[in-house]
């Protein structure tokens, strides 16, 4: 569950709400070239990206079944609060999930 408090946000100036979903690690071999034989660690990576809506300001509560997340990706998930579409990112926040 991810609570949005009030905030300044209004009808002419909103915000947009984005879920990620991201592994824990994958791992990649490398085949060639002066790296080959090693093995590279890429962690939080991101499998999924979706638009929750747009923000006004006012004081929200989404929430998002375990079994659900679990299916954006195995290691969390996310909630950004971006100025609208394209602007900085204002706040974010994440819920790892546990390993098996």
């Amino acid at each position: 569950m991810a609570k949005v408090g009030a905030g300044k946000a209004s009808l002419y100036d909103p915000a947009t709400l984005w879920l990620v979903g991201y592994d824990h690690v994958h791992e990649t071999k490398i085949e060639s070239g002066e790296n080959a034989g090693r093995i590279a660690f890429d962690h939080r990576v991101v499998r999924s990206f979706s638009r929750l809506g747009d923000w006004n300001g006012k004081a929200e509560t989404l929430v998002v079944p375990a079994d659900q997340a679990r299916h954006l990706g195995d290691g969390g998930v996310a909630v950004l609060l971006q100025k609208y579409d394209t602007g900085p990112i204002l706040t974010a926040a994440s819920i790892a999930m546990p390993r098996d």
